[in-house]
This record gives C-alpha cells, sequence and structure tokens, in this order.
C-alpha cells in the first residue's frame, strides 16, 4: 500500500490511478490524516481505498475523463454567456442613450414652443433664432 516516512511515521501511499504520491500524517495513535482534506483513516481503511481504486482503474479513470471533458464544456458555456451577456449589455447601453438623446430632443423642442416630433435641424434652426433675438 504504502511506506512509512522515516521522519516520524507519516504515511506515504502512491495513487495506482494517476501515480501521484500522497502523505498523511501520523496521528500517532494508529490512524493517518490526509492534509489537504482533513480527513482521518486508519492504516486498513487507506490501504482498502488503494485496493479499490486499484481494482477499479479504468471506471475511475473513465470517471476523471468525464469529469474533464465537463468542466471544459461548462468552462465554453460560460465563455459564450458571458459573452453574450455583454452584447446585450451594450445593446441596453445604446438603448439608454437613444433614448436620452430622444428625451433631450423633446425636451428642447418643447422648449422652443414647436412638435416634439421636429426634425434636429428645425430644433437647431429654432434654436439658433431664438438666441440671435
Amino acid at each position: 500500500m504504502g511506506k512509512t516516512d522515516e521522519d516520524g511515521g507519516d504515511l506515504i501511499v502512491t495513487d495506482p490511478i494517476n501515480g501521484q504520491k500522497r502523505t498523511f500524517v501520523s496521528n500517532d495513535d494508529g490512524t493517518y490524516t490526509d492534509p489537504v482534506t482533513g480527513a482521518t483513516y486508519t492504516s486498513q481503511e487507506l490501504n482498502e481505498q488503494m485496493e479499490h481504486r486499484e481494482e477499479n482503474v479504468t471506471t475511475i479513470r473513465q470517471d476523471e475523463e468525464k469529469f474533464e471533458y465537463n468542466v471544459a464544456e461548462d468552462y465554453e458555456r460560460n465563455q459564450e454567456r458571458t459573452s453574450h451577456s455583454l452584447e446585450t449589455e451594450r445593446d441596453l447601453q445604446e438603448q439608454r442613450e437613444k433614448a436620452e438623446r430622444e428625451w433631450k430632443h423633446r425636451k428642447m423642442a418643447e422648449k422652443l414652443g414647436i412638435k416634439s416630433d421636429a426634425s434636429r435641424e428645425h430644433i437647431q434652426s429654432a434654436y439658433e433664432h431664438e438666441r440671435g433675438q
């Protein structure tokens, strides 16, 4: 299953799936703690866990591959959503700016006493005429 580290009895286990070495810290009571997760195991539990992984290597690898595929797919979908959100935000900003211009146009026409649907040129001409007086 694993070997004991000479420095204090920690257990070093090699994962049969990916070959990574994992260290479980000895609690000096026959149990070992995974420093990453905080989970505590007996040496028998760790042995059973590694045997299970070795017996089910194909299934576990397929699960890990499917997980990695799903993560990549999720990332791609999130990128698409982000892109769509940015486009939507730009469209809304343009609509707000257009509405504000139209509001200012109507207010100026109203102030000058002309129809609110008058052309920009008509409003500009009326404004210049009023300023000139």
